[in-house]
Order: structure tokens, then sequence, then C-alpha cells
């Protein structure tokens, strides 16, 4: 997966930005080295662990540098400690926003054969789904809408491009805040960014599976929601 990175936005940016100026081209290697220090020592240090990425050249030459990790506010995922925008009202760190924005080139890549409307609501709802612990109007009801997306998909097998119709009709209600809300996520952003290509498409299911499976505790509320949603016939598919 090819990133960027802005000068500032990580440790050893110094040394990032004076490669960024020679117009090298950068591959992410993420996981192949760890420091010693960043090993395992108790529950805290799963919080902020540094971690060894390596720079490489399109041609030869290999360059280092030390990034910071930070676990997701909201995810709960190991994402880049950087500094930057987020979502308007989905709480998450810049690092797991800027993992999100960063798979918009393959959702674009993605073709017919795919199914890439049902791959790519999937992706949408099941990064909602993970961002929902705040009490502002718009989570609550973002989260909401995609949890009764994911259900109308992964239960009754209505298809993205009918769920893209659907959810403007769910949304500008009001919902409460879901509570209680899952302690971890099996799959989660960094998972599919680490991913190669070629492997995405199946992560992606398994993450829309996984995210309404850990919402488990709201199944009930959810299916009725979507059973009085108009345009949506009771389904037969097994739960």
């Amino acid at each position: 997966m090819r990133i960027c990175f802005r000068a500032g936005h990580c440790r050893g940016g110094d040394q990032v930005q004076a490669l960024q100026q020679e117009n090298f081209g950068f591959r992410r290697f993420a996981g192949e080295e760890e420091l010693a220090a960043a090993r395992s020592t108790g529950s805290d240090d799963r919080a902020r662990r540094p971690r060894v990425i390596r720079f490489r050249q399109q041609g030869t030459g290999r360059y280092r540098a030390v990034v910071s990790e930070v676990r997701c506010c909201g995810c709960g995922a190991i994402v880049p400690d950087v500094t930057g925008p987020v979502h308007a009202y989905m709480p998450s760190s810049p690092g797991c926003w800027a993992l999100y924005c960063g798979l918009e080139d393959w959702k674009a890549s993605l073709s017919v054969g795919h199914d890439a409307p049902t791959l790519v609501q999937h992706l949408v709802d099941s990064y909602a789904a993970q961002h929902s612990d705040s009490p502002d109007r718009r989570n609550r009801q973002s989260v909401a809408v995609h949890l009764i997306s994911l259900c109308a998909s992964l239960e009754q097998g209505i298809p993205g491009a009918r769920l893209r119709q659907l959810i403007g009709t769910w949304t500008h209600r009001e919902y409460p805040l879901l509570v209680p809300r899952p302690d971890a996520y099996q799959l989660t952003v960094r998972d599919l960014a680490d991913a190669a290509e070629q492997d995405r498409t199946g992560l992606v299911s398994d993450m829309a599976a996984a995210t309404w499976a850990a919402w488990s505790a709201q199944h009930d509320q959810i299916r009725a929601w979507l059973a009085a949603m108009p345009g949506v016939r009771p389904g037969t598919a097994p739960r």
C-alpha cells in the first residue's frame, strides 16, 4: 500500500521530508520488524507502541524511521500517531481516519464482478458502526442506520445498490445511543490497510460479518427497526 507522509506527522519527519523532496516513492512494510521496546510488557503498552517502518526507494536503497502508534479512540485499532483531519461526527483518531481515506483508490478500482456496491457499502457500514461512542445526534443516527444496513444485507440479502436507495429513507430520525457497545472488533480498517489489495475483498466481507456479530446485544433492536422501515419486506435469510 503506498502512503504519503507529511513533514512533522511522524517521528523522523525531517528524514521523510528530505526523501519526499527528492521525489522518492515509498512503500510501507508493516509488521516486519518491531523494536525490542515495542515487545509486549503488559496491557497498557498497547496504547502507544513504537514501530519500525522501512521506506524503500523505487530503485535501490532503504531508509528507516520510527513512528509511534496509538489505539483509535473509536474502533480500538492500533493506528499511526499522526495529526490531521477526522470525521465530523464519527469519533476516531486521525491515523484511523487516514487509513480509511487511503482505501479510496482501491474502492474505485473494484469491478462489477466484485459486486462493488455491496462491498463498498459493507466497508462504509462497518467503519461507521465501529465508531459509535458519541452522543451527538448525527453519530447516533449514523451508527443505527449503518447497523440496519448491515442487518439488511447480511440477513436479508439486500444488495448494496438497493441499500444506498433505502438508507436515504432511514435517516433524519431520532435514534438512541446504543449501549452496551462492543468491547472490541475482530477486524478493523487497519487490517484492510495492511492487507494486499487482492485480499481485501474477502476481508471486507469478513469485517462486515464480524462487526455485525460484535453488536449482538443490539440485534433485536436493529431487526425491529429494519422491519418497521418502508420498502423492506421481512426476509427469510438465516440469522
